[in-house]
């Protein structure tokens, strides 16, 4: 398991030291409630979330268990599936065609009949997506990294797939190195001490 957070969590299982907190983070910049004396306000302050674990929930890579994940979220009423996670071992593979179903299913079926959006993250590793098949389905937008310059983020994956770029932690250079205040989870699990 990768490091998702400052440090080993002991509440965690042995294999998988770290608490991934990635998801409250995210959840955070999407729908943090505004002028809470905190600093944050989610992009949609008013949105509510309908969290689905999928990482570490028993499916996670398995093409099946995607798209029976996605047609639950969409039968359940979400008007966006964000993704951020990565492709993993299905990097220039095609998606199976019970993920094409899904991607349908969204396409024709959410938000009765207008379409569920479905985002995915272009990824963090300076890559092109173009051999992403998440990123580049035409039912998906890409969504990559920018500074707070409106700039290429230099971790950011970049390609003609991407559709959106938006902010993110920032860059090298010191004057473009303003990231996004979220929300964390507290302790070594978390990203920061505050």
């Amino acid at each position: 398991s990768s490091q998702d957070g400052r440090d080993v969590d002991y509440s965690c299982p042995e294999d998988r030291p770290f608490f991934e907190s990635h998801g409250t983070s995210v959840s955070g910049l999407i729908a943090s409630v505004g002028m809470n004396a905190i600093g944050t306000s989610g992009v949609c302050p008013d949105c509510s979330l309908y969290p689905v674990r999928m990482i570490g929930g028993g499916g996670f890579g398995d093409s099946l268990s995607n798209a029976l994940t996605f047609r639950s979220v969409v039968e359940a009423g979400a008007d966006i599936i964000n993704n951020s996670w990565g492709p993993g071992i299905s990097r220039f593979f095609p998606l199976s065609s019970s993920e094409l179903g899904a991607f349908s299913f969204a396409r024709n079926s959410g938000r009765d009949g207008l379409g569920t959006l479905i985002l995915f993250a272009a990824g963090n590793d300076t890559r092109n997506t173009n051999g992403d098949p998440y990123n580049r389905h035409a039912d998906t937008i890409s969504v990559a990294a920018s500074t707070n310059l409106d700039d290429w983020a230099v971790y950011s994956n970049y390609g003609n797939t991407v559709d959106i770029a938006a902010p993110s932690r920032g860059s090298a250079i010191a004057r473009d190195s303003y990231g996004l205040v979220t929300t964390d989870v507290g302790g070594n699990s978390g990203y920061s001490n505050d």
